[in-house]
């Protein structure tokens, strides 16, 4: 279900600014003033089985550092990037519940949307050191 929120006042034309609250000027003049809003959608994105940082871009935007569960306020509607950590923990990516791979997606957000990201418990490989002894004879000392 889309939502609407408050994007701009234009008065006379003219861009009045972003502001909800808006003083104009007490004149015989008529004023030709319109409020403009922008469809928004909901866009939710939760992690199993653990919670995770992740980033959200709305394109051109600035990332923004969230959490899951993530379930966001009305957006506006377009493209968004979605940045997932490949391993948190012990866990590690695996997929998104649609199957993709990749930890990076990018959703076009025309309704209201829900993702999904699984991550697997993982054990890392041990770490192991090679050591190389080379030793040569002392005469008179046996070995």
């Amino acid at each position: 279900m889309p939502r609407y929120f408050f994007q701009n006042w234009l008065v006379n034309g003219a861009d009045g600014g972003s502001n909800v609250q808006i003083t104009l000027p007490i004149s015989t003049l008529d004023i030709n003033l319109v409020a403009n809003y922008q469809e928004g959608f909901v866009l939710a994105v939760t992690a199993t089985p653990i919670d995770v940082d992740f980033t959200l871009t709305e394109a051109g935007g600035t990332p923004q550092l969230l959490q899951t569960p993530f379930f966001s306020q009305t957006l506006p509607a377009g493209e968004y990037t979605v940045v997932m950590p490949t391993e948190v923990g012990n866990y590690r990516f695996a997929r998104w519940s649609d199957g993709n791979t990749s930890p990076t997606r990018t959703e076009m957000l025309t309704h209201d949307s829900s993702v999904a990201v699984i991550y697997e418990l993982y054990t890392p490989p041990p770490v192991t050191h090679n050591l190389t002894v080379t030793s040569t004879p002392i005469s008179g000392v046996p070995i």
